[in-house]
């Protein structure tokens, strides 16, 4: 500590050199805290966005150890010209708090629901406010409450902090997948709020939300290896796919699926030369909780759920031994983890965030013939995407603790930064591979305009299909 203390006045006396933000600055009472929650696929793209706005050298990485999938952030010293600039949070200790449990539904009720809107106060509910707050890590330089830290590379090198430590916040910001309206539906609900008797989100709660779309995400279906390689090797006989290429399912025949409509698997292989050993076997759902945007964007897309009458319901969690065997999960890890489990031993079928490389022992299928990938969706090849959006409340903001000399007004032009970076090609440029090939910059027209002929960042992200903030809407191209 004495060594890390030095070094930091050395930078100072060296020019103002940055160093990692270590949990004991994280902790400080000058740091400002930002606790995001909502989206479980987009979750850690969320992470690398924040860390993509940091002074080199100074990010610092952080995850809970009982939820590392769910429960994570990143602090640093933010560059002068980004987070707002000197009207929001440039150049300052921020440290960026995530918690994607529960998914979506969260990132649209915990923001609407955290005030009253007849006079702006905080809801303090004693049965639904404890449910909407959100554990979000704190405290992290108490004691051995992190465990030594392991160095971390991407987007922006640092080293990752292992925690056990949280606090149950009001969340600043809401991530959704899909339009947050959609999740005042009850087959999009969470089950625990049903529990509690939690009333949809009102037209004056909404009314307090400042939310716009901010990037479109695409989604895929992943299978595991048995049916992956099954479905593979019986496509190539049939003359379907060439050696080697990626097996695909119909969008009809996914619908039959996560609607639990069909008990076994033959379907797939009824034109089969020989019918794979495996296809008379139980059908595995891994899916996503009611609540996820994950699952509103399966249900909307293909379930035609809630943008038909006719629309199917999805297939609801049952026992082991059922067939369909639905198992739901939370988070998008567990779906990936269900999938892996499944791996070479038993057909199953998921859904799962592109921008989410799958578990082991499964891949990505194409629906309809085509692969699902950023190329193939900006382009209006591969229709299941989503246009993703970002939420505040500016009543809820006017209640935040924030340090000397910060201002909800900060915090507010940080989030809209926040909010239009997310939407950056030059800015998406810097993800992971996997989360790159998830994620799309809608066009604006302007700085922002389809391309598929150029070489640039723009070119690499730019969309030319839109949903117009509907996911029951169709596929629009829009030059």
């Amino acid at each position: 500590m004495k060594l890390k203390l030095l070094a930091a006045a050395c930078g100072l006396a060296l020019g103002g050199q940055a160093f990692a933000l270590t949990p004991a600055v994280t902790d400080q009472a000058g740091t400002v805290k930002i606790y995001a929650t909502g989206s479980s696929a987009a979750g850690r793209v969320m992470v690398s966005l924040s860390s993509t706005a940091c002074q080199t050298g100074t990010a610092d990485y952080y995850q809970l150890s009982s939820d590392t999938g769910n429960v994570f952030g990143v602090s640093c010293t933010l560059k002068t010209d980004q987070g707002g600039g000197s009207a929001g949070l440039g150049g300052k200790n921020v440290f960026f708090a995530y918690n994607a449990a529960g998914g979506s539904a969260y990132g649209y009720y915990s923001i609407a629901k955290a005030t009253n809107p007849a006079n702006g106060a905080q809801n303090t509910d004693p049965v639904l406010a404890p449910l909407l707050k959100r554990n979000e890590l704190a405290n992290l330089s108490v004691g051995s409450n992190c465990a030594a830290p392991v160095a971390s590379t991407a987007p922006n090198p640092g080293q990752t902090y292992t925690c056990t430590s949280t606090a149950s916040v009001w969340p600043d910001i809401g991530i959704t997948d899909t339009e947050p309206g959609l999740h005042d539906l009850s087959i999009n609900t969470p089950p625990e709020f049903t529990a509690v008797g939690m009333q949809p989100v009102s037209s004056a709660e909404a009314g307090q939300l400042d939310t716009a779309v901010a990037f479109q995400q695409v989604f895929g279906i992943a299978v595991s290896q048995a049916l992956y390689n099954d479905l593979q090797s019986t496509q190539v006989a049939l003359g379907q796919i060439p050696a080697g290429g990626v097996p695909s399912l119909s969008k009809s025949a996914v619908a039959n699926y996560m609607s639990g409509s069909f008990s076994d698997w033959q379907p797939l292989f009824a034109t089969a030369g020989t019918m794979p050993a495996k296809a008379t076997s139980a059908v595995n759902i891994c899916t996503r909780t009611p609540g996820s945007g994950s699952k509103s964007a399966a249900n909307a897309f293909f379930l035609d759920t809630p943008c038909n009458v006719s629309g199917l319901n999805p297939a609801v969690a049952s026992p082991a031994g059922s067939s369909p065997f639905v198992q739901e999960f939370p988070s998008t890890g567990g779906v990936k983890t269900c999938l892996t489990n499944f791996g070479t031993s038993a057909y199953a079928i998921g859904i799962i965030g592109h921008d989410n490389a799958t578990g082991a022992n499964s891949q990505y299928v194409a629906i309809d013939g085509i692969v699902p990938s950023r190329d193939n969706a900006k382009n209006g090849l591969y229709d299941w995407f989503v246009e993703s959006f970002m939420q505040w409340n500016g009543a809820n903001l006017a209640l935040k603790s924030l340090p000397s000399g910060v201002t909800a007004s900060n915090v507010a032009n940080y989030l809209a930064d926040f909010r239009t970076r997310a939407g950056s090609p030059d800015v998406m440029a810097q993800f992971s591979a996997a989360q790159q090939d998830g994620v799309m910059a809608i066009s604006n027209f302007g700085t922002i305009s389809y391309n598929p002929k150029g070489t640039d960042n723009n070119a690499k992200f730019a969309s030319r299909v839109s949903k117009f903030g509907s996911s029951c809407a169709p596929t629009v191209w829009q030059q």
